[in-house]
Order: C-alpha cells, then sequence, then structure tokens
C-alpha cells in the first residue's frame, strides 16, 4: 500500500467539508481532480471511504482512515513548519563561546536584540578565556566563538571584529587614576601587578621594578572577576582590555597604556573552517554588527571597529 500525503488531504478536506467542489476551492484543485484522487486513494485502500455518491457521510471504515489521515497531516505540517523555520533562523539552538569582556559588555545589547528578532531561537552562551574559547570550537561544543586570534589552534577560521586597547585598572582614588595617559611600566615601579584569566593574552611586565605573575610576592586571580574585587580591596592594579572595564563602575579607573608597554588585543570572530553556520547563527552575526558600531562609538578611540 502507498498512500501519499497528498490523497490523504484531499479526503480529510473533502470529508470535513462535505463537497468535492468546496474541498477543490480550498485545494486549490479542480473537482474532477479531486474526485480522481479520491477514487484511487479508495481503490488503494480497499473498502469504500463514503457512504454512496454523495460525500457527506462517511463510512466505518471512512472514520477510521479520517482519523489517522488528521493525525498524519498535523505531524506533516508541524515538521514542515519547523523546517522551515530553522532555515529561516527563526528557530532552532545559537551555542557561543566568548571572553568576559565580550560576555559583559557587548553580547547582552546583541543578544536581546537577537531574541526580539528570533524569541523561539536557544541561546546558549559560554564564558571562557581565548584558548578555552578555541578548544570548545574544536571539540564541537560551540558554534561561534568571539576571542583573541588562537595562537596554534588549526581548523579555525579568524574573522577580525574590534581592536581593544589596553589598560590600567585600579582604583578611582588612586594617584594614577588622575593620569591622563598613555603611561607605561616606568609608573608601575613599587606596583603588584595581578594576573588574571586573560593574562596569557594580556602582556605583563617582566621588569620595571613591578611585582607581577612568577615574582616573589605575586597576585594572580583565576577570573577577571576576582581581579576586579581585588583591585577594589586595594591589593593591586591590573591590566586589562579596554572593553572590560567601560566606564560603568565609579569606584574603578581604567589608563590606556602605550602601545609599546601593552599593545593593543584584537578581537575576532572564530569559526570552524570548511563549516557552514547554521541560520540561527547567520541572523546573530547580521545583528551583532550593528551593535559593534554603538560600542565603538560610546568609548571612543580606545576601542576600533574592525
Amino acid at each position: 500500500m502507498s498512500l501519499s500525503l497528498n490523497a490523504l488531504r484531499a479526503f480529510a478536506v473533502t470529508a470535513d467539508t462535505g463537497s468535492v467542489t468546496r474541498a477543490a476551492e480550498i485545494l486549490h484543485r479542480t473537482p474532477s481532480a479531486v474526485s480522481m484522487t479520491l477514487k484511487q486513494l479508495e481503490a488503494e485502500i480497499g473498502p469504500p471511504l463514503f457512504e454512496g455518491e454523495r460525500k457527506g457521510t462517511l463510512t466505518p471504515t471512512g472514520h477510521a482512515v479520517l482519523a489517522e489521515a488528521r493525525a498524519a497531516l498535523d505531524r506533516f505540517d508541524r515538521a514542515e513548519a519547523a523546517i522551515r523555520a530553522h532555515a529561516a533562523g527563526a528557530a532552532g539552538r545559537l551555542v557561543l563561546s566568548a571572553t568576559p569582556s565580550a560576555t559583559t559588555h557587548l553580547l547582552p545589547e546583541a543578544l536581546v536584540a537577537f531574541r526580539a528578532r528570533f524569541p523561539d531561537v536557544e541561546i546558549d552562551l559560554h564564558d571562557a578565556d581565548s584558548a578555552r574559547v578555541a578548544e570548545e570550537l574544536l571539540a564541537g561544543t560551540v558554534e561561534l566563538g568571539i576571542a583573541s586570534a588562537p595562537t596554534t589552534a588549526q581548523g579555525l577560521a579568524f574573522q577580525p571584529l574590534y581592536r581593544d586597547a589596553l589598560g590600567l585598572v585600579c582604583r578611582a582614588d588612586d594617584p594614577l587614576a588622575a593620569m591622563t595617559g598613555p603611561i607605561g611600566w616606568a609608573h608601575l615601579t613599587g606596583r603588584t601587578v595581578m594576573a588574571h584569566a586573560l593574562s596569557p593574552s594580556t602582556p605583563l611586565p617582566s621588569a620595571g621594578g613591578a611585582t607581577s605573575h612568577g615574582d616573589e610576592g605575586a597576585v594572580t586571580a583565576r577570573t577577571v572577576t576576582a581581579a576586579l574585587a581585588l583591585v577594589r580591596a586595594g591589593l593591586g592594579v591590573t591590566i586589562l582590555p579596554r572593553l572590560t572595564v567601560p566606564g560603568a563602575d565609579g569606584d574603578l579607573a581604567f589608563v590606556e597604556m602605550d602601545g609599546a608597554s601593552a599593545p593593543p588585543r584584537t578581537v575576532g570572530l572564530l569559526t570552524r573552517k570548511g563549516e557552514s553556520l547554521s541560520a540561527p547563527a547567520r541572523m546573530f552575526l547580521e545583528t551583532l554588527g550593528p551593535c559593534l558600531d554603538r560600542l565603538a562609538g560610546r568609548l571612543g578611540g580606545t576601542f576600533e571597529r574592525l
């Protein structure tokens, strides 16, 4: 037995309306075509589906077939709608990993705008350092990454998004906060410069009188959040990208460092080479661009859109 969805739909609409003519109008077919489809369906099934020539009354077989036809058509219609939604980016899952500065100060605005356009897409956001972002991409755990360019990871494509200046983060009442910048390592003589989760991509001084990672008496915070908390407590200062401290925290100050002491970092989009992006990922990237433009306008010269 070979039953087509078109035949089942023609039967269901005819049974619901009680008229071949009305069913033909709904299905945008001719009455003769609908009648032929019904005859072929009955021939395929065996017993008649309607009592007599009129289509207003179903046989017991017709009632049974109608129930199954409605269930099959409902499943098909829902599947078709879901497939179309996935293809259009209106449904599905967006999984991305990004550095703390991006997850804190860039992605919230972008994801709010994305959710407004695509409320049915599930969002899964991972917060990780640049090395971990690359690892998650290579492992297939996430589809998109926003991080510094990987140094050794092959199989990943990197598209620059923005250049973020590095600077000193200190308490707002620290004398260094009053400096107009850019400053260099010489200004940090005798200071404790704390390392943190971004330190592998944020160079700290190896000389010049500052106490830094690896030195006796050094302080290392395993997360950026912890580093900022220790700065607030007066334990030391730290070096972070501008985006990490966009100026919203009144008790902290950001002082730009000169490029020789702390070159700006380039952050970009990481994807797996040779793989097409899902529709939700493509739609998210369309949303991300305008958010980057607005962020660059707010932060000024220390944040450069690429």
